[in-house]
């Protein structure tokens, strides 16, 4: 799960780099929002797995706010302001991923 965390904040910054080719960018924008749609949702299905309960349901608030962000936002980007949404959405969930709740996760989930 880590390293899937980290290849999202590398593709998030990619998708945010006016730099990166557009169809590129385009591509990129469909991936991270179905990856950070599941990461999400594999969250969810944890919860009662993740300790102490402040964690839990502080994990359970946040998955909630991102599924409501990522339902405003278009299947593909229809103005730059989506990578840039999309882009910092990301960047939120696997950091708030990483260092909320991945210590907090049974051993085993932790890979």
């Amino acid at each position: 799960m880590r390293d899937l965390l980290f290849l999202l904040i590398e593709y998030a910054i990619e998708v945010l780099s006016e730099n990166t080719d557009f169809d590129r960018r385009v591509a990129l924008y469909k991936a991270l929002r179905t990856s950070v749609r599941e990461a999400i949702r594999f969250v969810s299905s944890v919860l009662d797995e993740i300790e102490p309960e402040t964690f839990r349901n502080h994990l359970s608030e946040f998955a909630g706010s991102v599924e409501r962000e990522l339902e405003r936002l278009p299947p593909e980007p229809e103005n730059p302001s989506h990578f840039a949404t999309l882009g910092e959405l990301t960047m939120r969930t696997a950091s708030t991923l990483l260092f909320t709740s991945l210590d907090n996760i049974k051993p085993w989930m932790r890979t």
